[in-house]
């Protein structure tokens, strides 16, 4: 299993790469905080609009591995032009044909690796690891040699590890299974799936929500630089353990348990954020993201595997990741700041907070179908 983790790992170093340094490179150009803003909103977007798009494509297809492989090397070429654009409008035009090309290798890759592992999709945790770790290396990496050279290398080392990812995925064994005969979405139209998405975007908002405003709360405390960083790297540590024993979470709880206790953690982070005051306090907090994110996620593709129609894997792991990642991550950024002027940022952890209380009910109350292991019949 090399190549998954090798396909993980550098797919999460090339992200690491490029995005934390995205921002930097369009205030360098000049770009307002507004455009900033909207250049910043195109990812989650196209997360959300381009993944299902895509993966409804490779469901009817023979050769899903080369119509990723076909994206992987569109994103290569449309990431590194970015460094070539100096006019916003060029630059949007650029980051609209990345985002809508990079965004779905994540979950087809997903996709991928869990027909590969066949009855053992529960080691998909030891797996997708490697991508946290790939991403604690990669950042430091590069923000070292951008500091000491010049910015643009975050574009060369994007490049090189996008490649040697593409590598990766290209000695990767072609998955069995059949292609789906329609490209409709009404499979999805059951209650399992529709209390699952409709969780699953109330916690992309909550993520997103403590991912965007939680450093900046940081700044408005004062906090030393080396306080905020080590926010960043206590929230990625926590991942480690949780995606590595994913296997014997999935074997000892229910997917609707997995799912009930990650809102559950995600509800107390925020709530824990909005009593806070004390930098050094928020570090601790951020250790409880493992058990948000990393839970959710590891619940969330076993729920999409097991619960997809009939050769519909790939678009199940696109919906769930273009609405966690997508929708939900745009809403609540557009949504949190929003009321982080309006409220302040105590009010607004808060209320986030209850929003995700208010998901753990509707699994809770709504969810017991989620118990079931049964996959949903492909529609006739």
């Amino acid at each position: 299993m090399i190549r998954p983790k090798a396909f993980y790992f550098f797919y999460y170093a090339a992200y690491a790469a490029l995005l934390p340094f995205l921002v930097v490179y369009f205030e360098r150009l000049g770009f307002s905080g507004q455009q900033i803003g909207i250049l910043g909103a195109i990812i989650p977007l196209m997360v959300m609009l381009a993944a299902p798009f895509w993966a409804n494509l490779v469901d009817s297809s023979q050769s899903p591995k080369n119509i990723l492989i076909s994206l992987m090397i569109l994103g290569i070429i449309s990431g590194f032009s970015l460094s070539f654009s100096h006019s916003f409008w060029s630059m949007l035009a650029l980051m609209a044909v990345f985002a809508f090309v990079i965004s779905p290798v994540m979950p087809l890759g997903d996709n991928v690796i869990l027909r590969l592992l066949g009855e053992a999709k529960k080691n998909y945790g030891r797996l997708r690891v490697w991508g946290a770790i790939g991403w604690g290396i990669s950042a430091p990496i590069v923000g070292f040699i951008t500091e000491r050279l010049e910015l643009h290398w975050a574009f060369y080392c994007f490049a090189l590890f996008m490649f040697l990812c593409l590598l990766s995925v290209a000695q990767l064994p072609m998955p069995s299974g059949k292609p789906s005969a329609t490209r409709s979405f009404s499979g999805f139209m059951t209650p399992p799936w529709m209390i699952f998405l409709l969780a699953m975007f109330m916690a992309g908002a909550c993520l997103a929500l403590c991912g965007n405003f939680i450093y900046l709360y940081l700044t408005e405390l004062k906090a030393k630089p080396s306080i905020i960083g080590l926010a960043l790297s206590f929230a990625t540590l926590s991942e480690l353990p949780i995606t590595f024993f994913g296997k014997q979470l999935l074997e000892r709880f229910t997917t609707k348990t997995l799912i009930l206790s990650a809102l559950s953690f995600l509800a107390l982070r925020l709530v824990l954020y909005s009593l806070v005051a004390e930098p050094v306090l928020i570090l601790f907090i951020q250790l409880l993201h493992g058990l948000c994110f990393s839970m959710i996620w590891i619940a969330g593709v076993n729920f999409a595997d097991e619960f997809s129609p009939e050769g519909k894997t790939a678009t199940a792991q696109s919906l769930f990741s273009a609405v966690i990642l997508g929708l939900g991550s745009t809403v609540g950024s557009l949504a949190g700041g929003y009321f982080y002027d309006l409220l302040g940022p105590r009010q607004t952890f808060l209320g986030a907070g209850l929003v995700a209380l208010v998901a753990v009910l509707l699994v809770f109350s709504l969810g017991s179908s989620l118990n079931s292991r049964q996959s949903v019949p492909a529609p006739s």
